[in-house]
């Protein structure tokens, strides 16, 4: 029997999945097995995969129907036979001697259900790392994790009785389904262990144009409505299963503006009004100037920084948030206090590219004149 699962969900990923592999048999670690779960991919995946699996026994291929992510992992789930599971995405990869770190944790403390690892942003290649992230060293989950997500699927080893235990990834979401487990494992009254190392890498592919932006807030927009709440899923008797004195609206807030710079980067600028327009209604939100700053997140173009880049970004992308903030702003001072805040970072980029080591002083002129 392995000692950990690996379950690689995948969708059309032919091009990304052998990174994947790559990263799980460089590993020195030999206990695992990968389940590589095909959904119904129509680029070469299963080819790819079955190729991988002539190499390594270890690694297997699972064939099923497109049902979308939280399906896909929990019939990988259902295949998997360690006592130990990492979520690994079929464009991301392992770092560094991964498994034999989570597994010398594990072995040293024997009452740990779940460990949280360091990660990074990588670029679409794979190689060039962009932001590392370091987990929380707080082993308790509750109460933050009612108001967001701790990270990435890929930086979670959990034990499987308790994915088993707490009936796996709810089919019905459609985004945001990590998080969602995440709420009840903190529920269910598991701690976490941390591990403060980056070893995980999650790639920024280039698919910003393709995501489903609304789709992804509304799914936000429940799990941090139910995360409050006494979940039936969970049985009376869990002690963290109870009705918290928190608000959601702050999240809420920050999971709008997130998707909503996806949206108009995507030139959705009549939905995204929509959108804006009937939240803001909705839950009587208020907007000053610096809160969309948050439109500009991994989600859109924060890593968007190289010469063409920044170039694309202010000839076709810009336009669009004029308009947009056009729209909803009473006054040209607004609209430009509002650009600013969205693209503070990439200005001072692009002025660097242009004036080289002058470009500090440019830019402390420049926050000058435009206070």
């Amino acid at each position: 029997m392995p000692f950990l699962s690996i379950i690689i969900p995948c969708f059309n990923q032919a091009t990304f999945l052998p990174d994947c592999l790559d990263s799980i048999l460089q590993q020195s670690f030999p206990n695992w097995e990968a389940i590589i779960v095909n959904d119904g991919s129509l680029d070469e995946t299963s080819i790819v995969a079955k190729s991988y699996c002539l190499k390594d026994s270890r690694i297997k291929l699972i064939e099923k129907n497109n049902g979308g992510l939280s399906s896909t992992r929990n019939f990988g789930i259902e295949q998997s036979s360690g006592e130990w599971l990492l979520f690994l995405d079929a464009d991301d990869m392992l770092i560094g001697n991964h498994l034999n770190e989570v597994f010398q944790i594990i072995s040293s403390k024997h009452q740990v259900n779940l460990i949280q690892t360091g990660y990074c942003h990588m670029n679409e290649d794979g190689v060039q790392i962009l932001h590392s992230v370091l987990p929380s060293r707080n082993t308790e989950l509750l109460p933050d994790i009612l108001t967001h997500n701790i990270g990435p699927v890929h930086t979670i080893i959990i034990r499987r009785s308790i994915v088993i235990q707490l009936q796996g990834f709810d089919e019905t979401l459609n985004s945001c389904e990590d998080w969602d487990l995440w709420i009840r494992v903190a529920k269910f009254g598991i701690k976490k262990e941390t591990f403060d190392k980056v070893l995980v890498g999650y790639r920024l592919a280039s698919n910003s144009m393709s995501r489903n932006a609304e789709r992804m807030y509304l799914a936000l927009k429940t799990v941090a409505n139910r995360a409050i709440k006494k979940d039936s899923r969970l049985n009376d008797s869990v002690p963290g299963n109870i009705e918290y004195p928190i608000s959601p609206l702050p999240g809420i807030k920050i999971s709008l503006l997130k998707c909503l710079g996806l949206s108009i980067m995507q030139g959705k600028i009549n939905d995204s009004l929509r959108l804006f327009n009937e939240e803001k209604i909705k839950y009587g939100f208020t907007f000053e100037p610096k809160d969309f700053s948050l439109m500009n997140s991994y989600l859109s173009f924060r890593y968007l920084n190289s010469k063409n880049e920044i170039h694309f970004l202010f000839k076709y992308i810009y336009p669009h948030f004029q308009n947009f903030f056009q729209e909803i702003s009473n006054s040209k001072k607004q609209q430009d206090a509002s650009l600013r805040a969205v693209f503070n970072k990439h200005y001072m980029v692009r002025n660097k590219q242009r004036w080289g080591i002058l470009s500090p002083l440019i830019n402390r002129l420049l926050k000058l004149f435009m206070r």
